[in-house]
């Protein structure tokens, strides 16, 4: 199965076996329920990120720098090098966002 960022279904599954490939990982699973969910796109990236996950307000405590769009994973600094790979989902320059 391959599901795309796109899919508005609930997987229920249990994963036996994962393989990191650089900026991707697979996993080998066993689905035990899969249901399509409605039209409505609320779990689409897109509505996650305006509703559900929001971009981080600036604030005295914030500094700044980049985050992922993927995973939330901040990069402090004014620049960040172009061959940077998120520590986390493994994404890469592309997939950050500037927070001034």
């Amino acid at each position: 199965m391959y599901a795309k960022q796109d899919a508005n279904a609930y997987i229920s599954a249990k994963i036996e076996n994962m393989t990191d490939c650089g900026t991707h990982t697979l996993f080998t699973a066993v689905v035990d329920e899969a249901k399509t969910l409605s039209d409505v796109p609320s779990v689409t990236y897109d509505y996650y990120f305006q509703h559900i996950k929001p971009k981080p307000t600036t604030n005295e405590k914030h500094k700044t720098g980049y985050v992922c769009k993927i995973c939330g994973y901040f990069y402090e600094g004014e620049n960040i090098p172009e061959d940077f790979i998120c520590p986390l989902c493994k994404h890469g320059v592309s997939d950050f966002e500037f927070v001034p």
